[in-house]
């Protein structure tokens, strides 16, 4: 997942004295504390980062000081796509399905989504009587469907992008017709 906050410290063992770290090179979205706490920039970019920190050990009465350059890589992963979805009731007349096919307006709310978003029914609990649009999530209502209240599950898809993988997630929708 994409970081938004600090991670665990990291700590040398069978060092003397106090220990102290520092940041020599990297990627500015990433830093690191004197006490070794790793801070990663919100909104870093998936991909990998290498950075080289420098440890220094003060030493002791029986030790000299110490320093070391580590070479860490960072591996940040695209994060989960923030899209939501809700269900909206839609209504249509028999007047209209009298005449033709009847398209309503998409059934389904959604916020948030990162990357193209496309739409598919869901033919297990979907009423025959209706269609999905792929493109617009619009609903069509067969010609000569009598009054009633009809279900569609949509499915409803977002790609992702460079930062946020692709995600679905299916809702059922109503659509009444007086």
């Amino acid at each position: 997942t994409q970081p938004t906050a600090a991670s665990k410290a990291f700590k040398f063992t069978g060092a003397n004295g106090a220990v102290t770290y520092s940041k020599k090179s990297g990627n500015a979205g990433i830093s690191i504390s004197s006490a070794g706490k790793l801070t990663f920039k919100k909104g870093l970019a998936p991909g990998s980062y290498k950075c080289v920190f420098k440890v220094k050990a003060a030493g002791d009465t029986n030790h000299n000081a110490a320093t070391k350059t580590v070479t860490i890589t960072f591996k940040v992963n695209k994060a989960a796509n923030p899209m939501t979805v809700k269900a909206v009731t839609r209504s249509t007349t028999v007047a209209k399905t009298k005449k033709g096919v009847v398209a309503v307006a998409c059934p389904v709310e959604v916020k948030k989504a990162q990357g193209k978003v496309t739409y598919a029914q869901v033919k297990k609990g979907s009423s025959a009587a209706l269609t999905v649009n792929a493109t617009t999530g619009k609903v069509s209502v067969k010609k000569g469907t009598k009054k009633g209240t009809y279900k569609v599950v949509v499915k409803v898809a977002a790609a992702g992008n460079a930062t946020y993988l692709a995600a679905s997630k299916n809702v059922t929708c109503k659509v009444v017709v007086k």
